[in-house]
């Protein structure tokens, strides 16, 4: 049974995202708050609010800061973002694998073919004041390709004030690469190529698609999508999980500057992906 309307494959191709409501069950959702949790004390973790302060401002930059989420009393929040958690958590290979994400991917990319690249966890704490900056998730992926995805998962409800995500409308479609950059900050990562990511006010309704999420609801924005995230200004925790898919046509291409995986030593640019460590995933 499809996942996806004609509907939803359309605005996704027109808008660069989509969100696809109740996808994941309550069960599912409760089987990745125990690994979410251990995520958090994991090597594969890097706390952004403490990167942002020690990289950001000797290069050069400004951290991103929302005064909103600091209240008095309260400890100020921590974001933490990390990758690859399935290498050795086998509740994140599962997830990303056997649940409903895959087929949901490929239904809206069109992709006869799938292939799971990377997960991610990404946590705001309470009264977390780093919005995250706007950026391009092709210019951190050594792939090229039209059918590569993000799907973003919360386990928390989610809203403006919790820090929701807001998508550059259309901006897949602009044929332009732009330059990674340090998430808490809209400085550009060192010695990479690209053009540097337009600023925008994250309030821009015109321009800007910002939805309010449950958890079990879904979103999938296009790699190329323009993309950030609001602070958190509230008492609660804003946890997700991000797990990224390709389809038809992908293949390796390296990006200079940003980091590699340890396989891609054992991979050639223009090879398809089809490596043990970006398992295919669909069909099953």
């Amino acid at each position: 049974m499809a996942l996806v309307t004609d509907q939803e494959i359309e605005d996704f191709w027109r808008d660069g995202v989509v969100v696809i409501r109740r996808v994941l069950s309550d069960k599912t959702l409760a089987s990745m708050a125990k690994p979410v949790e251990r995520a958090l004390g994991a090597e594969e973790m890097n706390n952004m609010t403490e990167m942002g302060a020690i990289v950001v401002p000797p290069s050069g930059g400004t951290v991103l800061n929302d005064p909103a989420a600091a209240k008095r009393g309260a400890p100020r929040g921590q974001f933490h973002g990390g990758t690859d958690h399935w290498w050795s958590d086998p509740d994140f290979e599962n997830f990303a694998t056997r649940s409903p994400l895959p087929q949901l991917a490929a239904e809206l990319m069109k992709s006869q073919e799938l292939w799971f690249y990377e997960d991610s966890v990404l946590v705001k704490e309470p009264h977390t004041e780093e919005p995250t900056s706007i950026h391009q998730d092709m210019a951190y992926f050594q792939l090229e390709g039209d059918k590569v995805c993000t799907t973003w998962c919360p386990l928390d409800p989610i809203s403006k004030e919790t820090g929701a995500t807001v998508y550059v409308k259309g901006s897949h479609r602009w044929e332009r690469n732009f330059r990674p950059n340090w998430f808490v900050s809209q400085l550009s990562m060192p010695n990479t190529d690209g053009e540097e990511v337009p600023q925008f006010d994250r309030d821009d309704a015109e321009h800007l698609l910002c939805f309010d999420m449950e958890p079990g609801d879904v979103a999938v924005h296009h790699a190329m999508t323009l993309h950030g995230a609001h602070a958190n200004v509230t008492d609660q925790w804003r946890r997700a999980i991000s797990v990224r898919y390709c389809g038809d046509d992908t293949v390796y291409r390296f990006k200079r500057g940003t980091p590699l995986k340890p396989h891609h030593s054992e991979v050639t640019e223009g090879d398809p992906v089809d490596h043990p460590r970006c398992p295919q995933v669909w069909p099953r």
